[in-house]
């Protein structure tokens, strides 16, 4: 009976899915923004699943993730710029209606939203998965890695997925990561780059730490780069900053997600002196004259109110 039964059980399934109600894709960013705005930089808005919860006892921060977005919504701002995780399973259609209801009022606004592919963006069945996230962010199904200028700064997303990109593919990303940073290391019109990725190169972080791939793909062009100043990810669910031969590396996913805990006996020096855990949190970036000025905006406990918890600048070249 289950045999026979099967098939159609696969069939309404994927029904289902095909007839979900119409998306709205989100605006994202224009190739060329000029603005004297500031851009917001958020992580990581994934629930805790119920084996994080159950097995793990790790924290459930029902609310965070509506929170931040909400307060990003009265922002003044020229732009949102994720990291990746929006969502804990991509494959949910039910998250992801969630996740776009948190952020209607962004989208009310017009605000646009760049979003990286975090390693929960392949989560699931990767067929769904990856239907859920090009039906809103259109550009990512053309290419999962881009640039974008913002006023004469150079801005580098890319996909720090390796294990979800073929070989091909990963070859060619890496190939567009060299060649831009070239491109604009000689446009005289750019002064400044920084590059986005999800998975952090370095990380104290006791349950992921350093992404060695990150590392060996991404950082030596950014090092060899006279105009890269910073290096900007997600993934270990907390805030991060470290300078490494006179470039900053920042690691800012507190948009909801359970919150690591941080090593002992750290690797890397943290500039941040934030106890622990580490803020619910987003970043306002400004640019200024000598360089770019950050806010760290955000909360501890969901009962408080959001205020400006930390602020640092990155200085021009």
């Amino acid at each position: 009976m289950l045999n026979i039964l099967s098939p159609l059980i696969i069939f309404i399934f994927i029904f289902s899915s095909c007839s979900e109600a119409h998306v709205e894709p989100y605006l994202e960013f224009p190739d060329s923004i000029q603005s004297n705005l500031p851009l917001v930089i958020l992580g990581d808005t994934q629930k805790t699943s119920l084996a994080e919860r159950v097995i793990f006892r790790r924290e459930k921060n029902k609310g965070v993730s509506k929170k931040i977005l909400n307060a990003i919504s009265k922002e003044e701002i020229a732009g949102v710029i994720h990291l990746g995780d929006a969502i804990f399973n991509s494959a949910s259609k039910k998250e992801w209606n969630q996740f776009d209801t948190y952020s209607n009022e962004i989208r009310d606004k017009k605000i646009p939203m760049q979003l990286l592919m975090g390693n929960h963006e392949y989560w699931g069945h990767d067929y769904f998965a990856l239907k859920n996230v090009f039906k809103r962010f259109k550009s990512l199904e053309k290419s999962r890695w881009s640039f974008k200028i913002y006023n004469n700064i150079g801005l580098i997303f890319i996909d720090s997925n390796v294990d979800s990109l073929s070989r091909e593919k990963w070859q060619q990303q890496l190939i567009w990561y060299r060649s831009t940073i070239k491109k604009l290391e000689a446009d005289p019109t750019i002064s400044s780059i920084i590059v986005f990725s999800h998975h952090p190169p370095f990380s104290n972080s006791e349950l992921t730490g350093d992404e060695e791939h990150v590392q060996k793909s991404f950082v030596p062009e950014f090092f060899k780069s006279k105009k890269a100043i910073a290096f900007f990810a997600g993934h270990a669910h907390g805030f991060e900053r470290f300078i490494k031969k006179g470039k900053s590396f920042i690691v800012s996913a507190g948009g909801g997600g359970p919150r690591v805990k941080y090593s002992q006996d750290p690797k890397h020096r943290d500039l941040s002196s934030l106890s622990y855990p580490r803020p619910f949190h987003y970043l306002v970036m400004k640019q200024k004259d000598l360089g770019l000025s950050f806010e760290m905006k955000g909360f501890n406990l969901i009962s408080e109110e959001l205020q400006t918890i930390d602020q640092f600048e990155i200085r021009f070249k």
